[in-house]
């Protein structure tokens, strides 16, 4: 997700007429900016996190589940099967993406 910082200098004027800085307004904007492919490689990336850990990931987890549909959804929209590319899956992994992209950056 890419942040852009904005920011202005707020100038107030002396009673002699100089303009002199009294303070900023600052403005970040977030845009997302990640497919589904990104997305995918994130899931792929906690589970690579896992296995140089020696770590697994129990396939009936709350995780294993997020990345697993995470990775079905990159597929299915990649192969254009619309099938497999339910508003469920999207939602699903929508809702996921979040707390995925946020342990990633924690585990790092």
């Amino acid at each position: 997700m890419k942040t852009k910082k904005h920011s202005q200098t707020q100038w107030s004027e002396t009673e002699g007429g100089i303009a002199i800085p009294s303070g900023a307004i600052a403005n970040l904007e977030r845009q997302s900016t990640d497919s589904y492919v990104d997305a995918k490689y994130q899931a792929l990336a906690i589970e690579e996190l896992y296995t140089a850990r020696g770590l697994s990931i129990h396939p009936g987890s709350s995780l294993a589940q997020q990345i697993d549909e995470t990775k079905k959804l990159s597929d299915a929209w990649l192969t254009g099967n619309d099938a497999e590319a339910t508003v469920d899956r999207l939602l699903a992994a929508l809702v996921n993406w979040s707390n995925l992209f946020c342990f990633v950056a924690i585990a790092r």
